[in-house]
């Protein structure tokens, strides 16, 4: 677990907004995921690496506050794609991920009341998205990493989880 927490670390710290791809690297395989949390379907990013043999780890990517998307780009026009590039950076290390559009983003399938949402609401989220990759046998294990806000969520969500190895807490915040 230190180990892979250590190259988690590595890999966000080495990620730069100047370097916004938008094509996965040869190593790494996408494809369409659906999340159901309640009523409502977010939809989502696997992404594996091309050729794992075996189970392999997988890392839940959870977006920060703000109208962020699953590829770590901003409604507002930032677009550095942080959360697809991280992605591809763990593909290549043979960790597969999921990133996904919290509920609040258009495309989400049902209703979202937007006044009562709390953050046990986008914990509960990132709880189904662990519980459906946990059952899935091509994975060993699986992590939840949060960015910022999502990482309180990460913790939130984890410590409820036991589909859940352990979270990981990048740029963090300590409450409002």
């Amino acid at each position: 677990m230190i180990g892979l927490s250590l190259t988690l670390l590595a890999l966000v710290v080495a990620q730069t907004p100047a370097a916004a791809d938008t094509i996965p690297p040869a190593a790494a395989v996408e494809s369409p995921y659906t999340i159901r949390t309640g009523a409502l379907q977010l939809h989502g990013t696997l992404t594996l690496p091309r050729g794992a043999k075996g189970p392999v780890p997988v890392v839940v990517i959870i977006a920060g506050s703000g109208p962020t998307d699953r590829n770590g780009n901003s409604m507002l026009g930032i677009r550095p794609n942080s959360y697809a590039q991280l992605a591809w950076r763990l593909a290549e290390r043979g960790i597969g991920s999921l990133r996904y559009d919290k509920r609040v983003l258009p495309g989400t399938n049902g209703q979202v009341n937007i006044a009562s949402l709390s953050l046990e609401d986008f914990a509960a989220d990132a709880r189904a998205a662990a519980d459906s990759l946990a059952g899935d046998k091509v994975f060993s294990k699986v992590i939840l990493l949060g960015h910022s806000e999502g990482a309180a969520l990460a913790l939130l969500a984890a410590r409820e989880d036991r589909a859940v190895a352990g979270p990981f807490s990048y740029r963090g915040w300590a409450g409002r």
